[in-house]
């Protein structure tokens, strides 16, 4: 049978595998035949990820695993349970998917830094995915460093199920409940019918989501969404891009001899000190502000400030370097083993450097001194005051036009001044686009930039 040869063709790669290599094991039927394909060639060291929003089912799972096989299995995750960060992170979609990053690359990139995992062994199949018929057997991760086998590229399900059968393996019983892939059940990419196959079996889960959901997004009617109730129970939700706020919390200044950051307090100043030396060693406090003795890249300078300012303990960045972090939920750097090769602040293996900072509904930003500040009063740098940043291709006159109902405007040196009872806004070009000032009249900014996106509707 074909089967009987590509059985013999995975363990004969996995035999010659050289490397310190260990299995990810997820629960699946997938992963199960590469489980027990590694163990027939001698591999035994095996690893599963908790993402926290695992059905019951597959825990249990993993125990009569390890019973079946006489093993151990490592159980690795993320330092924040889901359901707790996505009040941080906003919940995650087909078009914002920032989970898999956070809860399995990164704990098994941390894992395999600290055990010398050198390859993992996985149970992807190209069959499940157009983007992966360019993959190889012996392959590189884009997130890891340790490379990725994949011995099982090229079997179909068919093959998977008559290995499973033929050796009478113990595969994951939701599969009998009508499930055909296991793994996080609140999902953005699952389908209407795995839905319904979990409102049926699972009524205390699919609540939890309606429920979680209403909660993240109820300020968002009117901003892509016209009924949330329809939203959330139609699944609209899993392809929502939800817009982005920013709050401005300082600004970068960088003259020939040294960089300066100002910060609006005490706690964000201690955020920034704790990541500093990545940059530099040689840095002083005064005041609100960071004095760095030396002319640094704005750039890098806003990736770490901002990585600092935003972060919420996720953990994703920290399995990059065996020097960074968490402490309190707050990143930090061990200045005797940095060698600042500034290889958290850079973009290619994690967009914007920060999950946070890349995907959050609410985020902080600094701005740099070639940004054009509204500091009337004072009013970036006053610790009571807050200001909200918007960029966007409407153009002044749209703005002013779609404004001039609600608020008072008046204009001077292409600069609109928007007032109204609500809030104060400053609108001008800047790079190509227009920027948008926000200082609320109350404490709620993300309501007031919010109830912009509305009026711009």
């Amino acid at each position: 049978m074909i089967t009987e040869f590509k059985e013999r063709e995975a363990i004969n790669l996995l035999k010659k595998l050289k490397k310190k290599t260990c299995v990810c094991y997820s629960g699946g039927k997938d992963s199960l035949v590469a489980l027990d394909l590694s163990i027939k060639s001698g591999i035994s060291d095996v690893v599963f990820c908790d993402t926290t929003i695992e059905f019951q089912q597959t825990l249990d799972n993993i125990e009569e695993i390890e019973y079946f096989y006489g093993i151990n299995i490592t159980r690795v995750s993320a330092p924040r349970p889901f359901f707790d960060l996505v009040y941080d992170m906003g919940f995650p979609t087909r078009a914002l998917r920032w989970c898999c990053k956070v809860y399995k690359f990164s704990p098994f990139e941390e894992y395999a830094r600290k055990n010398g995992i050198q390859a993992y062994i996985t149970g992807l199949r190209k069959e499940e995915n157009s983007k992966r018929k360019s993959y190889k057997m012996d392959d590189k991760n884009h997130f890891f460093n340790s490379n990725q086998i994949n011995p099982i590229l090229n079997w179909s399900e068919d093959d998977i199920w008559t290995y499973i059968h033929k050796y009478n393996l113990p595969s994951n019983p939701l599969y009998d409940l009508g499930f055909k892939r296991i793994g996080c059940w609140p999902c953005p990419f699952k389908s209407r019918e795995e839905w319904k196959l979990i409102e049926k079996n699972f009524p205390k889960k699919y609540v939890l989501l309606q429920k979680t959901l209403k909660n993240i997004l109820k300020d968002c009617e009117g901003i892509g969404i016209r009924d949330l109730n329809d939203f959330i129970t139609n699944f609209k939700w899993a392809g929502y891009m939800r817009p982005q706020n920013t709050e401005l919390k300082g600004k970068i200044e960088v003259s020939s001899k040294m960089t300066m950051i100002h910060l609006q307090n005490f706690e964000q100043l201690e955020r920034v000190k704790n990541v500093i030396p990545i940059l530099s060693k040689d840095f002083e406090v005064v005041r609100n502000s960071i004095i760095i003795k030396k002319k640094l890249r704005r750039q890098s300078v806003k990736i770490l400030t901002e990585k600092a300012i935003n972060c919420v303990g996720c953990g994703a960045c920290v399995a990059l370097c065996d020097s960074l972090r968490l402490r309190e939920r707050h990143l930090i750097v061990d200045k005797e083993t940095c060698t600042s090769c500034s290889r958290c602040i850079k973009t290619d293996k994690m967009r914007g450097a920060c999950i946070k900072r890349n995907f959050s509904p609410f985020r902080y930003t600094v701005a740099s001194c070639q940004d054009k500040l509204i500091e009337t009063k004072d009013i970036l740098l006053n610790p009571s005051s807050r200001v909200g940043l918007i960029r966007t291709r409407k153009s002044l006159e749209i703005i002013e036009e779609k404004f001039k109902i609600i608020a008072e405007i008046k204009k001077t040196n292409e600069l609109l001044i928007i007032n109204n009872k609500e809030f104060k806004a400053f609108a001008y070009k800047s790079k190509g686009l227009v920027e948008i000032k926000f200082c609320p009249k109350n404490d709620n900014l993300e309501k007031v930039m919010n109830y912009y996106r509305k009026i711009m509707a």
